[in-house]
């Protein structure tokens, strides 16, 4: 599941190509734009990785204790407004959306009633926590 790598400390960044680097120093909106276009693509390979084998149809290997955390998680249609809730998320957090092609549904932790996106998160996050601190145990 994409957000647990996502919830890890970013990876080391190849450096930008001079152009880019003198659009970033230059300023403004395109300078953001281009950063979090850098951040969102080598930040998190694993994630890029796991996007690409889902665009392919291919499966990938998770670890059981983030299987077990993710049974909490719900299906739902990518027009739903917990969809725009989770995308505004992953925007805020220079996250990497994955390209949806056809699917109509994607699955997320489960708002709970009143509850945000901020708080499923932060859930999600203390229980693969847990599950890590169980297995380093064993």
């Amino acid at each position: 599941m994409a957000i647990s790598r996502l919830l890890e400390p970013d990876a080391p960044m190849p450096a930008m190509t001079p152009f880019l680097q003198q659009t970033v120093k230059a300023g403004g909106p395109m300078a953001d734009r281009v950063r979090r276009e850098h951040r969102q693509r080598w930040a998190w390979p694993k994630v890029s990785e796991m996007y690409a084998a889902a665009e392919q149809f291919r499966g990938q290997v998770i670890d059981g204790a983030i299987v077990e955390a993710g049974e909490g998680f719900k299906s739902y249609h990518v027009d739903s407004a917990e969809v725009q809730a989770y995308r505004q998320f992953y925007e805020r957090m220079d996250w990497p959306w994955p390209r949806m092609g056809d699917a109509k549904w994607i699955c997320f932790p489960l708002i709970e009633a009143g509850g945000s996106v901020e708080a499923e998160i932060e859930t999600f996050k203390a229980t693969i926590s847990e599950g890590q601190g169980d297995h380093d145990a064993a």
